[in-house]
């Protein structure tokens, strides 16, 4: 029997692999050899990371356990969590936030997962619902996850690449916030991407898609309830400075969960925030056309769109035409050899933002109050 010496002093994140206990064991049961290799297979990478975690207690061998529980989930989500018509393990559901606290690194791709994962609010009066019903066929009733009887057309997650499944989950929110009235795109979040992780995630090749995906998978099973408290550090040193695409910057302001209202300062311009409840502020809603524009790679054209839409809200894009001239669309063209891309371009307009990135993008293509159109 092979032994290995286990660490000294006080482990305070094994009290985790304990809230694994009854559903572990449930997907224990689930996993025999008459069941689907999948389930053997999943559960073959969950034990095998516990036991990594308790042989040195590294914060990448529970990173990697969290990332297990995900792939495991989504190994029962194929079938709706059923076997030969019958269900054989519940979701998994309702982490503890310390799961995020313990397994937070810092990096863009644990920034954008999160930030996607925490979307949705049953509580807000237009009941918007969590992306995970985006992922699997899941419903939230009665304070937990339960499995439906089919995938229905709100599961749109399929096997395909990350931008892809990202765009999938945009064009449902704005099919469901016109069908149900909602009176902003309903993609609230309690986190945030920076400027710097959306720059990050448009650069080409820079973030890890498959990074984002698997721990996007392992946030979702943590009690959206409960917000985790840590202080963001910066992510990873750049080896090149990453600019944020002034098409961006125009675009996004089209897909944001709220009104957009100025508050003033002593000094310089105003700070902007969004604001979801009253009436103050300004509404820009949503373009449709803009998204099969960008999955064309037509980028200058839905810029176009945005730059209308935008001045119609009554506020000011820029560039935009002087009186006797001729419209300066043309800026908004990518620059040959640009690595912006569309779909991905598209795909980043879901990612939910922080206040400060927010009042950033209006700095970069709005006008400042004394200059706008009367």
């Amino acid at each position: 029997m092979d032994r290995f010496a286990v660490p000294k002093g006080p482990r305070a994140d094994v009290e985790l692999l304990r809230e694994l206990d009854v559903w572990l064991e449930s997907f224990r049961k689930a996993s025999t050899s008459n069941s689907p290799a999948r389930f053997q297979v999943a559960l073959s990478a969950i034990e095998s990371a516990i036991f990594d975690y308790c042989r040195y207690g590294r914060p990448e061998d529970l990173r990697n356990l969290f990332v297990a529980l995900g792939k495991a989930e989504r190994a029962l989500a194929i079938t709706c969590g059923r076997y030969q018509n019958r269900t054989i393990c519940q979701p998994l559901a309702n982490l503890s936030r310390r799961w995020v606290e313990a397994t937070y690194d810092g990096s863009h791709e644990y920034h954008i997962a999160w930030a996607l994962s925490r979307i949705g609010d049953t509580n807000a009066a237009e009941k918007v619902p969590f992306l995970r019903t985006h992922l699997e066929p899941v419903s939230w009733e009665k304070g937990r996850w339960n499995w439906q009887q089919n995938r229905g057309p709100e599961v749109v997650w399929q096997s395909a690449d990350l931008a892809t499944n990202m765009v999938n989950v945009l064009q449902r929110r704005i099919v469901g916030a016109a069908n149900q009235s909602h009176p902003f795109l309903p993609i609230p979040s309690y986190r945030g991407a920076s400027i710097h992780d959306i720059a990050a995630f448009l650069a080409d090749g820079y973030c890890d898609d498959n990074r984002i995906e698997e721990l996007l998978w392992a946030l979702v099973l943590v009690d959206h309830r409960k917000r985790a408290h840590i202080s963001s550090s910066p992510a990873r040193v750049d080896d090149f400075p990453l600019v944020l695409p002034r098409q961006y910057a125009l675009l996004k302001l089209l897909f944001l969960p709220g009104r957009l209202v100025a508050q003033p300062q002593n000094s310089g311009g105003p700070l902007w925030r969004l604001e979801r409840q009253g009436d103050a502020g300004v509404v820009i809603k949503p373009e449709p056309r803009i998204i099969p524009l960008l999955l064309a790679d037509r980028v200058a054209e839905a810029c176009r769109l945005a730059s209308a839409r935008i001045r119609a809200s009554g506020l000011c894009p820029m560039p935009s035409p002087m009186a006797g001239y001729p419209s300066r669309m043309a800026d908004w063209e990518p620059p040959p050899h640009s690595y912006l891309d569309g779909r991905r371009l598209a795909a980043s307009l879901l990612i939910p933002i922080t206040d400060a990135a927010l009042n950033q993008l209006v700095t970069m293509v709005v006008r400042p109050d004394e200059e706008r159109d009367e």
